[in-house]
Protein backbone atom coordinates (compact mmCIF):
# COMPACT_ATOMS: atom_id res chain seq x y z
CA UNK A 1 0.00 0.00 0.00
CA UNK A 2 0.75 3.15 -0.96
CA UNK A 3 -0.11 6.78 -0.02
CA UNK A 4 -0.81 8.68 -3.60
CA UNK A 5 -1.41 12.25 -4.40
CA UNK A 6 -3.31 12.41 -8.37
CA UNK A 7 -3.02 15.93 -9.88
CA UNK A 8 -5.58 15.21 -13.06
CA UNK A 9 -8.62 16.83 -14.38
CA UNK A 10 -10.69 13.87 -14.42
CA UNK A 11 -12.01 10.71 -12.92
CA UNK A 12 -10.96 7.25 -13.12
CA UNK A 13 -7.47 7.00 -11.63
CA UNK A 14 -8.60 7.21 -8.34
CA UNK A 15 -11.13 3.70 -8.98
CA UNK A 16 -8.26 1.32 -10.33
CA UNK A 17 -6.24 2.34 -7.72
CA UNK A 18 -8.32 2.59 -4.85
CA UNK A 19 -9.03 -1.52 -5.13
CA UNK A 20 -5.31 -1.72 -4.29
CA UNK A 21 -5.94 -0.62 -1.16
CA UNK A 22 -3.85 2.61 -1.45
CA UNK A 23 -4.64 5.50 0.48
CA UNK A 24 -5.32 8.77 -2.56
CA UNK A 25 -6.18 11.91 -2.45
CA UNK A 26 -7.05 13.82 -5.95
CA UNK A 27 -6.55 16.97 -6.79
CA UNK A 28 -7.33 19.00 -9.58
CA UNK A 29 -6.00 22.36 -8.96
CA UNK A 30 -2.17 23.24 -8.31
CA UNK A 31 -2.63 24.93 -5.02
CA UNK A 32 -4.75 22.42 -2.52
CA UNK A 33 -2.40 19.47 -4.34
CA UNK A 34 0.76 22.02 -2.76
CA UNK A 35 -0.96 22.29 0.41
CA UNK A 36 -1.33 18.82 1.19
CA UNK A 37 2.62 18.00 0.64
CA UNK A 38 2.51 19.92 3.90
CA UNK A 39 0.39 18.17 6.00
CA UNK A 40 0.70 14.57 4.21
CA UNK A 41 3.50 11.72 4.06
CA UNK A 42 2.97 11.36 0.08
CA UNK A 43 5.13 8.11 -1.33
CA UNK A 44 4.30 9.16 -4.72
CA UNK A 45 2.70 11.25 -6.58
CA UNK A 46 0.49 10.73 -10.39
CA UNK A 47 0.36 14.15 -11.98
CA UNK A 48 -1.36 14.83 -15.04
CA UNK A 49 1.77 16.79 -17.17
CA UNK A 50 -0.54 17.67 -20.09
CA UNK A 51 -2.46 20.16 -17.51
CA UNK A 52 -1.11 23.65 -17.40
CA UNK A 53 -0.10 23.66 -13.99
CA UNK A 54 1.08 19.99 -14.35
CA UNK A 55 4.75 20.73 -14.52
CA UNK A 56 4.73 23.41 -11.60
CA UNK A 57 2.64 20.51 -8.85
CA UNK A 58 5.79 18.09 -9.88
CA UNK A 59 8.43 21.00 -9.10
CA UNK A 60 6.60 21.48 -5.78
CA UNK A 61 6.10 17.89 -4.65
CA UNK A 62 9.88 17.17 -5.47
CA UNK A 63 11.08 20.55 -3.48
CA UNK A 64 8.61 19.68 -0.70
CA UNK A 65 8.98 16.11 -0.19
CA UNK A 66 12.27 15.20 -2.00
CA UNK A 67 11.87 11.51 -1.37
CA UNK A 68 8.79 11.39 -3.70
CA UNK A 69 8.11 8.81 -6.21
CA UNK A 70 6.88 10.64 -9.08
CA UNK A 71 5.08 8.85 -12.26
CA UNK A 72 3.17 11.57 -14.88
CA UNK A 73 1.04 10.97 -17.34
CA UNK A 74 0.73 12.84 -20.90
CA UNK A 75 -1.16 12.31 -24.09
CA UNK A 76 1.57 12.80 -26.61
CA UNK A 77 5.48 12.74 -26.16
CA UNK A 78 6.69 16.32 -25.72
CA UNK A 79 10.47 16.26 -26.02
CA UNK A 80 10.37 19.62 -23.51
CA UNK A 81 8.13 18.12 -21.23
CA UNK A 82 9.99 14.65 -20.81
CA UNK A 83 13.23 16.80 -20.54
CA UNK A 84 11.84 17.99 -17.76
CA UNK A 85 10.39 15.07 -16.52
CA UNK A 86 13.89 13.50 -16.85
CA UNK A 87 15.69 16.64 -14.70
CA UNK A 88 13.04 15.71 -12.08
CA UNK A 89 13.47 12.43 -11.39
CA UNK A 90 10.23 11.02 -12.89
CA UNK A 91 9.83 7.45 -12.32
CA UNK A 92 7.62 6.37 -15.10
CA UNK A 93 6.05 8.01 -17.85
CA UNK A 94 2.67 6.85 -19.18
CA UNK A 95 0.77 7.16 -22.25
CA UNK A 96 -2.85 7.74 -22.92
CA UNK A 97 -4.95 5.90 -23.84
CA UNK A 98 -3.82 3.80 -21.12
CA UNK A 99 -4.07 0.08 -21.65
CA UNK A 100 -6.21 -2.19 -18.74
CA UNK A 101 -4.32 -2.60 -15.69
CA UNK A 102 -1.48 -0.59 -17.24
CA UNK A 103 -1.95 1.66 -13.87
CA UNK A 104 -2.16 -0.74 -11.81
CA UNK A 105 1.00 -2.42 -12.36
CA UNK A 106 3.51 0.63 -12.76
CA UNK A 107 1.97 2.19 -9.54
CA UNK A 108 2.49 -1.07 -7.79
CA UNK A 109 6.25 -1.47 -9.46
CA UNK A 110 6.97 2.15 -8.35
CA UNK A 111 5.35 1.30 -4.62
CA UNK A 112 7.45 -1.46 -4.33
CA UNK A 113 11.13 0.33 -5.29
CA UNK A 114 9.76 3.08 -2.35
CA UNK A 115 9.04 -0.18 0.07
CA UNK A 116 12.67 -1.53 -1.10
CA UNK A 117 14.33 1.63 -0.89
CA UNK A 118 13.13 2.68 2.47
CA UNK A 119 14.17 -1.20 4.32
CA UNK A 120 17.59 -0.79 2.53
CA UNK A 121 17.69 2.29 4.29
CA UNK A 122 16.88 1.63 7.58
CA UNK A 123 19.66 -1.47 7.34
CA UNK A 124 22.34 0.65 7.21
Amino acid sequence: MANILIFHDGPGYEEALNTKGHKILSFSDKDPALESAQTHKWDLALVNADLPQGIEVLNGLKQTIPEIRLLIVMGSPSLSRLREAISMGVQEILYTPLEPGELETKVTKVAKATKRNLKEALAL
